[in-house]
């Protein structure tokens, strides 16, 4: 009996072998482990950090490899270290990778304090600048002040006022991007230090949040270029958007209007309002809005408003995209109609340079609808 219980023992222990342990393969809190395990799945760890305490404080070199990796991760580039070495209280490979790349600049020409604790206003700093090295053209430290990043501005947090305004633009952007959160309560706590595991995971959410996505900025001197766009047809089987579509009262003089002949504004003989496009093969187009009151047979007006926008246009998608958009309004109140031309002493400039979508319907009805006002406009004879 002894015996067959001591075999059934050993037969249980040799199952137990059997069966494989797990354990984690960081010295982290519990909480973080799944998203370290994206960090390494990235490629995002580096060496300095394999089997380093990752709960303690991370250095600022430390977070100079990370933000390589991360820079690495998003261009498929390496980084190089630069030379010769502009500091004196470091050789860190990974520091002079990140300043090769324009990273990091250190706390004075010379020294980089590399085993400084790095506070959560400078991890954001540091990110903020691999996304707009990897994605802005021509972008570097040394230009940094003449590129405006576009974006929705986060709730401003309570502590506001004690984040240091060389990261302030980073770190709402970072926010904005759901990359760096805040601490509760409404506060960023922007000096308080980030630990490894939180670095490590702030690089995960750029990977995951920000790359391969482009990024809107504004350069100061020399605003970012639009494209010209190309005019394109639209899908086989639709109709021309190349010509002119009126809707409401309008008339064929107006479109003689669009058409660039102004004339005599009694060309606008109707009550209400009017409106249409001319879309031009070149990819400009004219818009005319028109909206006044005919009361006299002589030809007198109540009131008379005239708005003309011209631009530029691209239909591709079902989405028609008006750029480059300039307009004048004219009006007249309570006189005789005039010639266009005399209306220019009373002339209202509006300037609209936005670009804007509609959604766009194109039927074999020869007419179009906006989705931005459901308006059908329609093709009209030429």
């Amino acid at each position: 009996m002894k015996k067959r219980i001591a075999t059934l023992a050993l037969a249980l222990v040799m199952a137990l072998a059997l069966i494989p342990v797990t354990a984690s393969a960081f010295n982290a809190s519990g909480w973080a482990i799944p998203e370290l395990e994206k960090a390494q799945s990235l490629g995002l760890i580096p060496d300095v950090l394999a089997n380093a305490d990752l709960t303690a404080p991370i250095t600022c070199a430390e977070f100079a490899a990370v933000a390589v990796k991360t820079y690495e991760n998003f261009t498929g580039a390496t980084a190089t270290p630069v030379s010769p070495n502009p500091f004196t209280d470091t050789s860190n490979t990974d520091v002079l990778k990140a300043f090769n790349i324009n990273l990091v600049n250190g706390i004075t020409a010379t020294t980089y304090n590399p085993n400084g604790q790095l506070t959560r206003q400078d991890a954001a700093t540091m990110m903020t600048r691999v996304a707009k090295k990897a994605y802005i053209p021509g972008w570097t430290l040394a230009t940094d002040a003449d590129y405006t990043l576009n974006f929705t501005q986060p709730v401003r947090f309570s502590d506001d006022s004690v984040i240091n305004d060389y990261a302030k633009t980073s770190v709402y952007f970072m926010v904005a991007q759901g990359v760096i959160n805040g601490t509760g309560n409404n506060k960023f706590s922007p000096s308080v230090t980030a630990s490894r595991q939180e670095a490590l995971i702030i690089a995960v959410r750029m990977v995951e949040n920000t790359k391969g996505k482009t990024i809107s900025f504004t350069q100061s001197g020399t605003p970012t270029p639009t494209p010209t766009p190309t005019p394109t047809q639209p899908p086989s089987g639709y109709n021309s958007l190349i010509g002119t579509w009126a809707m409401g009262n309008s008339t064929k003089q107006i479109r003689t209007i669009l058409s660039g002949n102004y004339g005599d504004i009694k060309a606008f003989s109707f009550n209400g309002l009017g409106a249409c496009y001319t879309f031009n093969s070149d990819g400009t187009y004219m818009h005319i809005l028109a909206s006044g009151s005919h009361s006299l047979a002589s030809g007198n007006y109540d009131y008379m408003l005239l708005t003309v926008i011209e631009g530029r246009y691209s239909l591709s998608g079902g989405i028609l995209t008006l750029t480059n958009r300039t307009g004048k309004k004219y009006e007249k109140t309570g006189i005789s109609v005039l010639p266009i031309t005399e209306w220019e002493s009373v002339m209202v400039t509006q300037s609209i340079v936005h670009s804007i979508e509609f959604g766009v319907s194109l039927w074999d009805l020869d007419c179009f609808t906006l989705d931005s006002n459901d308006v059908k406009y329609e093709k009209q004879s030429s």
